[in-house]
């Protein structure tokens, strides 16, 4: 599996807000919140797919910042506190923050759980003033969140056709998103002449986001568009200098012009294979140029 890890503020994009009364960038400011109590809760709303595009899960979700209010603090427990959701659970996240107007505090909370698929993760930071008889207004300063989520992998099939025609380069597993080179390599006497998508770039790049399969087609090399009307070749042999057509029965006399137009090759008829020929795997019939 791959991974994939983001670190996010408040106005990132797929990041948003809501019940907090100054947001901007990495900074929540609280309204005024009355003694002996009162709170206020900044909801952070983070849409996996629109950040990360296809994931498995959510490995780790940490949110970091530094808190500090107006009053000094002079009695414990002045805390703020965090949850998130998963699916409709939520759960208090371990951890308090105490404040000063001297010094801020920070703090930084790590989900560790895994958030299935469920498309986006809520995270809540709630503030109380714990005085008794005075307002207070809290700043929360340098707000940063890391979610980092693991990413499925896929199979890249690679292909040649026919089989004898080439090699394909460049199969393999590869996490989603990644980007592979895939190379096709004619073999002897043959050519690469496109994919079987009609791509016909080489080496070409696709983008892993599902298993594939991409198939390289080969063309064996034309020698020369021979084929005499008179001669019916049962099988078509070729060493260095000469093209064999191998028949049974008559063989006729060829017309002069073929002995040294077929690319620097001779052009014989026979009934026995040469020596040291080499057969001819394929005979195209569309290869045919009749001489009367």
């Amino acid at each position: 599996m791959g991974a994939k890890i983001k670190t996010l503020n408040l106005t990132s994009a797929g990041v948003s807000t809501s019940g907090g009364t100054t947001v901007s960038g990495a900074s929540w400011t609280t309204g005024n919140l009355k003694a002996n109590g009162g709170s206020e809760t900044l909801k952070i709303t983070i849409d996996l797919a629109s950040i990360f595009g296809e994931y498995s899960a959510v490995t780790t979700c940490s949110v970091s910042f530094n808190a500090k209010g107006d009053r000094k603090m002079w009695a414990a427990g002045e805390v703020t506190s965090g949850y998130y959701t998963s699916s409709s659970t939520v759960q208090k996240l371990s951890g308090n923050v105490a404040y000063s107007s001297d010094e801020p505090s920070s703090h930084s909370w790590n989900v560790s759980e895994d958030i299935k698929k469920n498309g986006k993760v809520e995270l809540y930071i709630t503030v109380k003033n714990p005085i008794a008889a005075l307002t207070n207004k809290f700043y929360f300063t340098n707000i940063s969140i890391t979610v980092a989520v693991s990413t499925p992998d896929y199979t890249i099939t690679t292909v040649a056709s026919p089989t004898e025609g080439g090699t394909v380069s460049g199969g393999g597993t590869y996490e989603s998103g990644k980007s592979v080179s895939l190379t096709a390599t004619a073999n002897e006497g043959y050519s690469f002449s496109g994919w079987s998508d009609g791509n016909t770039s080489n080496p070409r790049s696709v983008t892993v986001t599902a298993n594939a399969t991409y198939t390289a087609i080969f063309t064996l090399n034309k020698i020369n568009n021979i084929y005499v009307n008179t001669v019916k070749p049962k099988d078509i042999y070729f060493d260095d200098s000469n093209i064999v057509f191998v028949v049974d029965g008559e063989i006729p006399t060829l017309p002069s012009s073929l002995y040294d137009t077929v690319d620097g090759y001779h052009l014989k008829v026979q009934n026995t294979v040469s020596s040291g020929m080499t057969k001819c795997k394929h005979v195209y019939k569309d290869l045919v140029k009749v001489y009367g």
